[in-house]
């Protein structure tokens, strides 16, 4: 079943509004990674906020974020790009993590640490790197925090994603509503404050017509105008060209002791994808290759 980014704005142009129904990721992570419960929640909400982040470059280009912080999961990566494609990974996830704690998820996994925001656009590569500090919150307030005080940009952000002992993933998504200038702010307070009375925002992309029943509850009595959608999906690179062109990155002094060590070479990348053999042979193509 096809999933989808929908775009929509105020009927008075106040604000924007951006929906990404992710259930479909979030399935194919825990089929390509087998992630515990925790690191499937967390890598399904950072594909769905790299995707909303994203579908705010105002040219085409690739999203990436990053929480990386003192807790015990470490990190935590997401990429999206503005033609709906996303990916995510977790770091190692310690025995420490509590599966049931008051704390957020997102703290007792990464930690106090650091988010990081990278943009990237073309056709003329420009390069936009924000840093703020993570606050102590779901995934959800850590995005509307970067997007207050690195764009100074009023947002309302919701993240979720109901698991299945099954499909990994039962449903998820976000939503993501943006003042624009002159916004009303009396307005905005009501969307703020639906946001935060919703049910579970998974449980809605869980059953048909959910969405639907999603912005019918968000946007009762307000005119909103349908903008277009982008149909959304987990992308890993993981084709032995694209495996060849990383170990051709690699130093010749590494690429010469892989050699050295007479056993072929074994890479995934890090997103997951299945795993590359690299034979002593092409290895030693490669070498010869950066030689010249």
């Amino acid at each position: 079943m096809a999933r989808y980014l929908t775009r929509y704005i105020h009927g008075d142009g106040g604000f924007k509004a951006f929906i990404v129904d992710a259930t479909g990721l979030g399935q194919d992570a825990f089929e390509d990674l087998t992630p515990s419960p925790i690191a499937l929640q967390l890598i399904t909400q950072a594909m769905s906020a790299a995707l909303l982040l994203s579908a705010n470059l105002k040219d085409e280009g690739v999203l990436n974020l990053k929480l990386a912080g003192d807790g015990p999961m470490d990190s935590l990566t997401a990429e999206a790009n503005t033609s709906g494609e996303a990916r995510a990974v977790t770091g190692v996830l310690d025995p420490r993590v509590q599966e049931e704690a008051e704390a957020p998820l997102l703290i007792r996994a990464i930690g106090e640490g650091k988010l990081t925001v990278r943009r990237k656009t073309y056709p003329v590569e420009k390069v936009f790197t924000s840093v703020v500090e993570m606050v102590r919150g779901e995934l959800s307030l850590n995005i509307a925090n970067y997007l207050l005080q690195s764009e100074q940009t009023p947002s309302a952000v919701l993240l979720g994603a109901q698991l299945d002992p099954d499909r990994g993933v039962a449903g998820a998504g976000g939503v993501l509503i943006q003042a624009l200038p002159g916004a009303n702010e009396h307005l905005l307070f009501i969307l703020e404050d639906r946001l935060s009375r919703l049910p579970p925002l998974g449980s809605f992309f869980a059953e048909p017509k959910g969405e639907q029943r999603l912005i019918a509850q968000l946007f009762e009595d307000i005119e909103m105008k349908f903008l277009g959608s982008t149909q959304v999906r987990r992308t890993i690179n993981d084709s032995p060209e694209a495996m060849r062109g990383l170990i051709a990155s690699l130093p010749v002094s590494e690429l010469q002791a892989l050699a050295e060590a007479n056993e072929p070479l074994t890479i995934r990348n890090a997103f997951g994808g299945k795993p590359f053999v690299c034979g002593l042979e092409e290895l030693e193509r490669i070498i010869r290759a950066k030689r010249g």
